[in-house]
This record gives structure tokens, C-alpha cells and sequence, in this order.
């Protein structure tokens, strides 16, 4: 996380800044966002309260950023759940993302290849053919 701004670890873990957020769908239209800011081990005490204020200031529910995000995320539910809304476009920064040798993508971070490694993930998972654990008998 220090060194790597954005991590995405399927299905519902992000670790981003100093904020581990865990997300958790309980039903098609209502999600559990829980954030969790973390402290450096070994650093100054005033080193993690100033990381906390910064977190505080702008990722809380009323900080700089997750304000406008928010609103973005209700509008987005509103338009898919009534059907008005058309395709939800999630390519910006498609054009000049890369992709490693490990599979690993890379981009800018605000592109949105969290977005599509969510979608990606998903239909790996609803596609993947598996035995059940039990067949009774």
C-alpha cells in the first residue's frame, strides 16, 4: 500500500492511501462499505495522526473525496435499477492500460481497471465450471 497507491484483491477488498475498505453486498441494490485506516508501524506517533487526519479529511463519509463519490454511485444504482440509464461505460483509461507478464494490469489511478478486474473476476467465477463438493448417496 505504501508503494503501490490502489490494490484490489477479489472480490471485495481494496487497499488504497492508508485505508483498508472492505466491501460487502447484501442484496442487489445495498452494499456495506467498512473503512479501516491503518497506522505505520516504527514511524513517529505524529507520522499515523497526520495520515489519520488525511484519511479523516478526505475519504470519510463526509471527506473531499467521498462526497462526490457517493453521489456518483446512488446515481448510478438509480438510472441501472430503473432501466433508463442505458450501458454502464467503464473504459476510461482502456486505451493505455498494460498488461504484464503475470497478468497484472496497469495504468493510470484514476483509471477504472479496478472496475473491469471486478467484472473480469465475476464472470470468471459465474463461467468456471466446478464439481460439487458433495453428490449425496
Amino acid at each position: 500500500i505504501i508503494s503501490n497507491r490502489q490494490v484490489f484483491v477479489f472480490p471485495n477488498l481494496v487497499l488504497f492511501d492508508a485505508n483498508i475498505r472492505v466491501i460487502q453486498p447484501l442484496a442487489v441494490d445495498h452494499t456495506v462499505v467498512a473503512s479501516y485506516a491503518f497506522a505505520i508501524p516504527g514511524v513517529l506517533p505524529e507520522m499515523n495522526s497526520v495520515r489519520l487526519l488525511d484519511v479523516q479529511r478526505s475519504l470519510s463519509t463526509t471527506g473531499m473525496v467521498n462526497t462526490d463519490d457517493l453521489e456518483v454511485f446512488h446515481a448510478t444504482q438509480t438510472a441501472l435499477g430503473d432501466g433508463t440509464g442505458g450501458w454502464l461505460t467503464v473504459s476510461r483509461g482502456l486505451t493505455h492500460e498494460t498488461v504484464g507478464p503475470d497478468g497484472e494490469r496497469a495504468g493510470s489511478f484514476t483509471d477504472e481497471i479496478p472496475v473491469r478486474a471486478i467484472y473480469r473476476g465475476w464472470v470468471k467465477q459465474m463461467t468456471t465450471s466446478k464439481e460439487p463438493a458433495y453428490a449425496g448417496g
